[in-house]
């Protein structure tokens, strides 16, 4: 059975930025127990913008022409991030048509933070995927998808003259 290394009475009264890096807590697992220095709780420095382009200045009129000519461009236009499963969902409902569409894939930009602003005085919300077509924003993945169980995206696309 695993032994519980116990702290001071001295160190349990301090407060938790006092316990020193040196303190051992118990860690426990199913087959052994041993023991690891604790570690300060640091919390996170939060820059304003952006996660690690701490140097880079954004023209936010640049991230708004960018967003709407692309809207204006294109019949069919996702704003997506690769990781995201309601992107995923979005773009595999669209790829069933013969559609050409523009998917901008944005976890990797400078800017997809503004992007996200932007789109967010768009279309009421800033999460991904954003859904245009014909430069109408019809929604994310789940909405995507059901339009297309209802028969209504295929419609959508053909007006926008996609299909």
């Amino acid at each position: 059975m695993c032994s519980l290394i116990s702290l001071s009475l001295r160190r349990l009264a301090l407060p938790w930025k006092a316990i020193s890096s040196q303190s051992v807590i118990p860690f426990m697992s199913s087959q052994r127990c041993s023991a690891i220095p604790a570690f300060h709780y640091r919390k996170p420095i939060m820059s304003s913008y952006p996660r690690h382009y701490s140097n880079y200045t954004l023209d936010l009129t640049e991230v708004k022409k960018f967003v709407d000519a692309k809207i204006q461009e294109h019949k069919v236009v996702v704003f997506s991030k690769s990781y995201c499963p309601y992107c995923t969902m979005a773009k595999t409902t669209l790829d069933k048509y013969p559609i050409s569409m523009e998917v901008i894939e944005i976890e990797d930009r400078p800017d997809a933070e503004e992007i996200q602003d932007h789109l967010n005085a768009l279309t009421g919300g800033r999460s991904v995927p954003r859904v245009f077509i014909n430069g109408k924003y019809i929604g994310g993945g789940s909405e995507t998808t059901q339009f297309d169980r209802q028969g209504k995206l295929e419609l959508m696309l053909k007006e926008a003259g996609a299909l």
